[in-house]
């Protein structure tokens, strides 16, 4: 029988709420929900009316998504950045007040939760040490809150961490990074960030599965995305792209029996994938790439549609080898065999 931890979320009615998690769920197979880009608000001082029916929905939908990935029972929930509307830099106390709702909504989740910073949680890509502080410790984030915090305070700072559940290790990268001297370029993974990704990656030992989630994905589909005209608005430049791609070959190419599971991103509101071969010496043949389906399919409508919520419940099983993604709502489902 796996260990269990109980996990306290705070009071509800006067009465303290404990949760029991699965610390250490089964290591042969792993399920865990994804979601992303549901764009939270507090509302209560917004003056264009517009905006705020929009926004009022996009609040709505957020407990009723967390019903229905409680209703999959995954062993864990990873939201792929955007959980909130206004950033700090706008609207510091809006951002506070709508993220300790965005906690209290989260309390009916039956599986802990991990946070990827985006670029609304983080002020539009210029994100400070006080930004990441503020997002992670309103939010109870299970790597922030949990006895995985091996160092909690830098973790919060730096806004990337890497945590592990069962044989599936999980990375949480920052992509929240704008040179402003560099105009190719909104969104980056510095230099700091590459090398301690590189290095807490030649840790992780051999027959282990990765996973490695961040706010944009490292190669959107461009051929599909169609949020923008301008690909500098959303792509990572390509000297982050080969050096974190020569690690994984790298990586994959000494750990013949670890599997890269994905690299999971949202901002695009898409649903894609994107294939790319590489040359392991024998392990793993390709690297694959998914932007995620946001949760509210229409975002100039204010009329909440509860079909419309889209998320993703993934699967991998160690023993086959077996990636399954089913989706709902919007999001495209897939099935790969590594």
């Amino acid at each position: 029988m796996a260990h269990k931890q109980l996990v306290s979320q705070g009071i509800i009615g006067g009465v303290n709420v404990l949760k029991e998690y699965n610390l250490y769920p089964e290591p042969s197979k792993m399920t865990w929900a994804t979601a992303t880009d549901t764009h939270s608000d507090d509302v209560t001082t917004e003056t264009d009316p517009t905006a705020k029916a929009i926004y009022t929905a996009y609040t709505l939908q957020y407990p009723d998504l967390l019903t229905m990935i409680n209703r999959a029972e995954p062993d864990f929930l990873m939201h792929l950045g955007d959980i909130n509307q206004i950033p700090f830099n706008v609207d510091s106390a809006r951002t506070l007040s709508s993220l300790a709702g965005i906690a209290r909504q989260e309390e009916i989740l039956n599986c802990p939760v991990y946070h990827v910073g985006g670029n609304h949680d983080l002020n539009y890509a210029l994100w400070t040490e006080s930004d990441c502080l503020n997002f992670w410790g309103t939010l109870k984030d299970q790597y922030v809150d949990g006895k995985e915090a091996e160092n909690t305070d830098e973790a919060e700072k730096r806004g990337y961490y890497h945590a592990t559940r069962g044989d599936l290790h999980i990375f949480v990268l920052n992509t929240c990074n704008k040179d402003v001297s560099r105009p190719d370029a909104w969104y980056d993974i510095d230099a700091t960030q590459r090398a301690w990704f590189i290095n807490e990656l030649n840790t992780v030992p051999d027959f282990k599965n990765i996973i490695i989630n961040s706010h944009v994905c490292l190669r959107p589909n461009l051929d599909e995305y169609q949020g923008s005209t301008d690909p500098k608005d959303f792509t990572i430049i390509g000297s982050t792209i080969t050096e974190l791609e020569n690690a994984l070959e790298g990586y994959l190419t000494t750990n013949k029996n670890s599997r890269i599971v994905g690299w999971f991103g949202g901002h695009a509101h898409e649903s894609m994938r994107k294939e790319i071969p590489i040359s392991t010496s024998g392990g793993q043949s390709n690297l694959n790439y998914f932007t995620m389906q946001w949760g509210v399919f229409n975002s100039q409508s204010p009329v909440y549609n509860k079909a419309d919520l889209s998320f993703a419940i993934c699967s991998f099983d160690k023993a086959t080898r077996a990636f399954d993604i089913t989706g709902m709502g919007h999001q495209k489902s897939y099935s790969i065999q590594y």
